[in-house]
């Protein structure tokens, strides 16, 4: 009889990319190749930053192949499709391509400082992620989805486009558009524009209401598939499938990230939010669900479009309940999602709709040492 024996970091890395190819395939199927070259060109950079480091005779990089790749894919679908435009601007200053190497690059840079300083719990991918948020300029491929026609076969930064009325747009699925490409809103944009806005600008009255109602996309592009945003947040579904499967495969108890996820929707419905922006004034109301100018029903769906256009689902299955990032105790790892989930929320509605969960992630995971010493448990 013959007995396989593999490595329990190569079968985690092996588990993390089968859990990535649902959400990965279906941001292929919005962006189409361009998505694909995008995340070649990440792991074509941490390779070459890998092959450099080795060669250092002080210090020398000792990382293995399979975790690069797996953690440079996960960097990866966190970036624009459109980052490869090697075909049309190859040399421009305006080129957007060398970002893409950078976050490879990066990324490796990053494990060695980690690993030089000797502490598990500081992310390379969280870190690299939220660099790169600052440091890359906003694309025109953000607000670009393909036709569901051109599936995976379309060109995202083509000129052949159809402007989409969100008041009036049916779902991304239902579209018979002719044209290639599909221009919409992105929904966190929109979001965090009323949320940071204090006054209306142009004397006109918005609501919460208003906004839920027509100015943000179907909901089920967000949920379903064709939400315009970063390579591996195309589908809600697709992330939930994809952690559901690492669940499934023991890479986290099940508890974590459905406590992170608890948290968050319970205190974004009750934080303070803006239910009415006039031209002197704003009006803002903790849980405003229980408002009359609101309701349960666009209280809950506002909450709904916050969960989904933000990155919260990769960031809590993905990254924030891996092994090595989370404590290692029962109880410590439930005030560790408690934590993580209040802070997303927060940062969420007061800082960053999109990068909210992420910053909460940096922010929490240096503790974790000192949760496991203080909340003493039997590990999980």
């Amino acid at each position: 009889m013959i007995v396989w024996k593999v490595d329990k970091s190569l079968l985690q890395d092996l588990r993390l990319l089968t859990g990535m190819c649902i959400p990965m395939g279906a941001g292929m199927m919005v962006y189409g190749w361009r998505g694909v070259l995008t995340m070649m060109l990440v792991v074509a950079g941490s390779v070459m930053a890998r092959e450099a480091l080795r060669g250092l005779t002080i210090w020398p990089v000792s990382i293995r192949r399979l975790n690069l790749v797996s953690e440079s894919l996960l960097v990866g679908i966190f970036l624009p499709a459109g980052l490869f435009d090697v075909d049309q601007s190859m040399l421009s200053t305006s080129a957007r391509w060398p970002f893409a190497l950078t976050a490879g690059v990066l990324l490796v840079l990053l494990k060695w400082v980690i690993e030089r300083i000797g502490t598990t719990r500081l992310s390379p991918v969280v870190l690299t992620v939220l660099i790169l948020a600052a440091l890359i300029p906003r694309v025109s491929s953000d607000d670009r989805v393909l036709s569901p026609q051109f599936i995976l076969r379309g060109d995202l930064l083509g000129t052949s486009v159809t402007e989409r009325s969100v008041s009036t747009a049916d779902p991304w699925f239902l579209n018979r558009s002719g044209d290639v490409v599909l221009q919409t809103s992105r929904a966190a944009e929109r979001i965090q524009d009323y949320l940071q806005a204090h006054v209306s600008s142009d004397r006109h009255v918005r609501t919460l209401t208003q906004l839920v109602s027509d100015e943000l996309p179907p909901l089920e592009d967000l949920v379903i598939l064709g939400q315009p945003s970063t390579i591996g947040q195309a589908s809600g579904i697709g992330l939930l499938i994809g952690g559901l499967f690492l669940v499934h495969r023991r890479m986290m108890p099940f508890r974590i990230p459905v406590m992170m996820l608890m948290v968050l929707a319970v205190l974004l419905l009750i934080l303070p939010t803006p239910i009415v922006i006039g031209s002197d004034q704003t009006v803002s109301r903790w849980l405003a669900a229980r408002d009359g100018r609101v309701g349960w029903a666009v209280g809950l769906t506002f909450v709904n479009y916050l969960l989904f256009a933000s990155s919260s689902l990769a960031v809590f299955f993905f990254l924030a309940s891996r092994p090595g990032v989370r404590p290692l105790g029962r109880h410590s790892s439930m005030v560790y999602a408690i934590l993580i989930g209040t802070l997303s929320a927060v940062l969420i509605r007061f800082v960053s709709v999109e990068w909210g969960p992420l910053m909460a992630v940096a922010m929490i995971q240096p503790l974790t040492p000192w949760l496991d010493r203080r909340i003493v448990s039997r590990p999980i």
